[in-house]
């Protein structure tokens, strides 16, 4: 099932057309003008109420994960009272009982998100449903009410990577990060290969961390980087990825106006947006270490990213990084924080970060 909009709107809007007066003459032209100019000047303005810009996932897809929080984003601030079980909610196809579900909102200004209480179905598809119940800050209605459908995947992928099997170094990260849509490979001469040990580029790893937080990306965002390149209107990336993680203040750019989309980037740079994100999007999540906390890499290698590794390492975000088969829980000493990130140490930070996450 499409975008289906007439449904939920007409039945509340009734427009009642103007009767034809057939007078003859004059006096019926005079008749028919005269209660024209009373039509048009008696009827008030039309309150302009919130619309919706962008919701996720998008209708029908497929393969979604079941950890999906579909989510709207508002042209304005909506007032939270009115977001309830009767205007915003989701069930699955077919069925009329809703799922349960919670509200989050942002982390994009006039974003809210529903939260299932559960992991959906496998293999099940389900509607999400947005009411002229939900209202702006000034009691004016949704404007145009909307509904949608996605699909769960029907299973759960097995060893997806040939390069990543069963008891290699971040494979449980790298499998729940591909299920989540966050990571992918590309076809090898014997299958789909990950390649964990090769580096990523900052813009590659912009979209990881949105993907990762679920953060609404449109078409509309802009960032202050000129060396993106060509915006393509087609896609998002890199140019709108890196916008969503400016405008969240996940990264600051390597200059005011450059972002080095093509660099390598390096467990510093990979650790310190991490943090940031958590800090910026859930405060309070992370807890600050004690004063006589001595973290691994320490902070003396950078005054931006070494109290932030430090944050990072005490709550867990750098576990397991640096694991191989004489490190089995991971040699994070034994790593340089300046050195670029291979992609299956960036899976199992994110992983780790996931983790976190309400």
């Amino acid at each position: 099932m499409g975008v289906h909009l007439t449904a939920l709107t007409r039945g509340a809007a009734i427009h009642r057309g103007a009767r034809e007066i057939r007078v003859g003459g004059a006096i019926g032209l005079g008749i028919a003008a005269a209660l024209l100019f009373l039509a048009v000047t008696a009827a008030p303005a039309a309150a302009a109420g919130p619309t919706i810009l962008a919701y996720s996932p998008p209708t029908d897809s497929q393969n979604m994960s079941p950890l999906t929080k579909p989510w709207v984003k508002f042209s304005e601030q909506i007032d939270a009272d009115t977001l309830t079980s009767t205007t915003f909610y989701m069930t699955k196809q077919g069925a009329a009982t809703q799922v349960a579900a919670g509200f989050e909102s942002g982390p994009s200004p006039n974003t809210w998100k529903l939260a299932p209480g559960a992991p959906l179905e496998r293999g099940v598809g389900y509607e999400v449903t947005v009411t002229a119940g939900v209202k702006d800050l000034d009691g004016e209605a949704l404007t145009t009410p909307w509904s949608w459908t996605f699909q769960v995947e029907a299973d759960q992928p097995p060893d997806v990577f040939v390069d990543v099997p069963p008891g290699s170094p971040y494979y449980d990260a790298i499998q729940d990060l591909y299920q989540a849509g966050i990571v992918d490979g590309k076809d090898g001469p014997s299958g789909r290969v990950f390649l964990p040990a090769d580096p990523i580029w900052r813009q590659q790893f912009a979209k990881m961390i949105v993907g990762a937080f679920s953060l609404p990306v449109t078409e509309d965002m802009t960032s202050p980087f000129t060396d993106l390149g060509t915006d393509s209107p087609s896609s998002l990336y890199p140019h709108e990825y890196v916008a969503a993680a400016y405008a969240n203040a996940i990264t600051t750019g390597i200059t005011a106006t450059s972002f080095g989309p093509y660099r390598e980037i390096t467990r510093a740079q990979v650790v310190t947006m991490g943090v940031r994100a958590l800090e910026n999007l859930y405060a309070g999540v992370l807890a600050a270490p004690p004063v006589d906390y001595n973290n691994a890499w320490g902070t003396g290698f950078s005054p931006i990213h070494g109290p932030k590794a430090r944050i990072a390492e005490y709550n867990g975000l750098l576990d397991g990084l640096g694991t191989d088969v004489a490190h089995p829980t991971g040699n994070l000493a034994g790593l340089d924080p300046w050195g670029v990130m291979p992609r299956g140490e960036v899976a199992q930070f994110l992983w780790n970060v996931m983790a976190l996450l309400p």
